[in-house]
């Protein structure tokens, strides 16, 4: 049983609205409400129009019932909820083990879900990292009646790359690539995905330890065996994950010291001997806490950054160079650009956004103001790095706080030089500037001592040197990560994610219970931009859906915030039969019965994951709220009210005399 949405968010105004309208015989589609708005959907998908006014009367006088006070309309809009469904599907556990684990597995996630709200990282010095919007993760563990036939598959399969001789046999893992056990249980998936799927790989034991190559066929095998990180898990394009329980055991995360390593004892042991109850119980909280984190970094991850609709997205590379340096290899910008435009036709962006990118170059021998930034922001350090034996390092780094500060503060001069004042004619579209300094210097330069490119609200910056790699304060495995110093792509692909979409990183969340941010490098391996620990560029459904959810969570929450004060206002001034009139207060009250049947509307086609009809049905609640807040505006003591459009981020204005500060 796959739970794909959940409508309690109706349980306010709009069940009583359904339940009068059932004791005459009627249900909400007969008086054309759905069938209005989904023609509206259809032929102005981005809400220019104000619904309310294409409405019969008949219609809105379905709208004026129910009618409740002030209180009541704010725990209703203070409950929407958006559900994320996620089905686990267990495979190679036998029909004994697998009821005991539904069962019981089920319990241990009941106990760790909690119905929380949305969180945001950063908050631009706010200490309120918690939205107006409530998001709830439903779990299913369910049977999977052919299991054991899809096991034996993957079981055969990756047995035919362990036994096959090769030069890998002295190696402790053997490397095998993800393809073997991705195109199987893609295969296995039902068209179309209702909901988010994990699946649960209990394979029998193989003749050797072995790990997945995110990578099979680059370069020498030999060499990228102990160089790669082999990993256990793959996050596909579409939305499923699978874990393979008999891999391993992988241990990666911090060398020396810091937060979110992974370090897991092999879990195939648990699963073999499940009958035991010691093996029972272990195995039991593991999974449930794989599941969970999950759940947590992928399927629904907190937002880096609160980010606002923008029809229009223009990307400005600037790349600082030494014109005479002979670079020999190139940034491949056609590769960023092309991971961009393929994602974009499937999902992530909008109906009718777009995303442009523009490249402008500056000569570092004929800009000594580059030099100057730079000098300025260069500082140093002490690095103890295990290469054979501990040894100590001084290493420069460049501080990206500080560089970008002078940035900013000299970014029109800087557009001057590289010709791109004035490119852009278009005032209404967001641009976001990406500054990238090819050095000179044959040490190694980074960002913060261990960081490629640094991703900021207003702009992206970016660092390379001469040197080809270096060490890494990371291992994989019990070996040393390198950095491929030279390869941009891949981070920059990482931080237009934040800086455009608010994507968090795949080992970044935010804690509730700590109130503070959470490392945890489990999901950083294979089919992500994201993290120390993975070469690829490629995006996953997580970056994917991320992305247009994190645009709709921000405008969900500025709504819910506007209609929050505005009751406010309203009680503030004694409620609304103390100060508006009949006719006022019977509109009043219809705009806010179809305000909040839009929200919630949109909450469903989120749990749906249909992002557009989310997008439209939010875009026109912002109509309704409009009018409402008209009303509210108009018994103000008559103060002025005036709203605008700034790059589509909705501002509100109140006269000082109102009991509430709006902006």
């Amino acid at each position: 049983r796959v739970r794909t949405g959940n409508m309690d968010g109706f349980a306010g105004i709009l069940a009583l609205l359904l339940a009068s309208i059932a004791a005459t015989g009627s249900d909400a589609s007969s008086y054309g409400l759905d069938t209005v708005l989904a023609q509206e959907f259809k032929a102005d998908p981005l809400a220019g129009n104000d619904t309310f006014e294409l409405l019969r009367p008949g219609l809105k006088h379905f709208l004026s019932t129910p009618r409740h006070d002030l209180d009541y309309k704010l725990h209703s809009i203070l409950s929407l909820q958006s559900t994320t469904p996620v089905t686990v599907k267990l495979v190679g556990f036998s029909s004994d083990q697998k009821h005991q684990l539904e069962q019981q597995l089920g319990r241990y996630l009941e106990i760790l879900n909690k119905n929380e709200h949305v969180h945001v990282i950063g908050t631009g010095g706010t200490s309120n990292h918690r939205l107006n919007v409530r998001s709830k993760i439903e779990i299913d563990v369910v049977r999977d009646s052919g299991s054991s036939n899809l096991a034996d598959s993957m079981f055969r399969a990756i047995q035919g790359i362990v036994d096959r001789p090769s030069s890998l046999s002295s190696v402790y893992y053997a490397p095998v690539p993800y393809t073997v056990v991705d195109e199987l249980v893609r295969a296995d998936l039902a068209k179309p995905l209702a909901s988010y799927v994990i699946y649960i790989l209990n394979l029998k034991r193989q003749a050797r330890s072995y790990g997945y190559d995110y990578q099979p066929g680059d370069g020498d095998e030999l060499h990228s065996a102990f160089t790669k990180c082999l990993g256990n898990l793959w996050m596909g394009r579409e939305r499923y994950v699978w874990i393979d329980l008999a891999a391993g055991p992988i241990e990666y995360g911090p060398a020396l010291s810091g937060e979110g390593l992974v370090l897991r004892s092999e879990l195939y042991p648990y699963a073999a001997a499940f009958h035991e109850s010691p093996a029972q119980k272990a195995l039991l909280a593991d999974l449930a806490a794989l599941v969970w984190s999950a759940s947590q970094m992928l399927l629904a991850p907190a937002m880096r950054i609160p980010v606002y609709y923008d029809r229009e997205l223009e990307v400005h590379f600037f790349h600082f160079k030494h014109v005479d340096g002979g670079d020999s290899e190139q940034i491949k910008w056609e590769e960023i650009e092309e991971t961009f435009r393929k994602e974009a036709s499937e999902g992530l962006l909008f109906h009718g956004q777009s995303l442009v990118f523009k490249r402008f170059t500056i000569d570092m021998d004929e800009c000594a103001l580059c030099s100057a930034l730079l000098a300025r922001s260069t500082k140093s350090y002490t690095s103890r790095v295990l290469i054979d034996r501990y040894s100590l390092f001084v290493n420069d780094y460049i501080d990206s706080k500080q560089l970008h500060y002078l940035l900013a503060e000299n970014q029109a001069e800087l557009e001057k030089m590289a010709g791109s004042s004035g490119s852009s004619n278009n005032f209404m579209a967001r641009i976001v500037p990406v500054y990238v300094f090819d050095l000179k210097s044959d040490r190694i330069v980074m960002l913060d001592r261990d960081h490629q490119s640094m991703a900021f609200r207003d702009m992206i910056i970016a660092i390379r040197s001469k040197g080809y790699q270096t060490v890494s304060e990371f291992n994989c495995n019990h070996r040393p990560m390198m950095v491929e110093t030279r390869r941009l792509e891949r981070p920059l692909v990482a931080s237009l994610l934040q800086t455009l979409w608010g994507v968090t990183p795949t080992y970044l969340t935010w804690s509730s219970e700590h109130n503070s941010t959470f490392l945890d490098y489990t999901w950083s391996l294979g089919n992500t931009p994201f993290g120390p620990f993975s070469k690829l560029s490629s995006l996953s459904f997580a970056q994917r859906d991320a992305a247009p959810r994190n645009v709709l969570h921000t405008m969900l929450n500025t709504t819910v915030w506007g209609a929050i004060e505005m009751l406010e206002t309203l009680k503030g001034l004694g409620g609304e039969k103390a100060v508006l009139k009949s006719r006022q207060g019977t509109e009043m009250n219809q705009r806010w019965n179809l305000l909040l049947y839009k929200l919630n509307k949109a909450t469903s086609a989120m749990s749906h994951f249909d992002f557009n009809l989310a997008l439209f049905f939010l875009k026109s609640a912002e109509h309704d709220l409009y009018g409402a807040l008209g009303f509210a505006n108009g018994q103000c003591y008559q103060s002025s009210f005036l709203f605008f459009l700034q790059y589509n981020k909705i501002q509100y204005f109140m006269g000082l005399v109102c009991p509430f500060d709006w902006s």
